[in-house]
């Protein structure tokens, strides 16, 4: 779209028909997502590897190597996102 960078993912939480996402009512019969755009300086990501572990591969020959991954995000600029409902 016209200088917009879009993004999709089936996470994004969907509103009801008969309310709203705050809990107000709302007029329609199709269910509604919450559709979010911004500014990408808006939120930052950060990701970090916390634990890693060397095992014996039981099925064949050699190790495998595992970690747990730790990772969130943040809205720094709460003026630089906008919130819409869509049908």
């Amino acid at each position: 779209m016209d200088r917009f960078t879009v993004y999709v993912n089936n996470q994004l939480p969907k509103a009801a028909a008969t309310k709203d996402y705050w809990g107000g009512a709302a007029s329609g019969t199709a269910d509604r997502r919450v559709l979010i755009a911004g500014h990408k300086s808006a939120v930052t990501f950060a990701s970090q590897i916390t634990k890693v572990e060397t095992l014996r591969n039981p099925r064949d020959f050699g190790s495998l190597v595992r970690g747990l991954s730790c990772f969130g995000w943040k809205g720094l600029l709460p003026t630089a996102l906008a919130v819409a409902l869509v049908n």
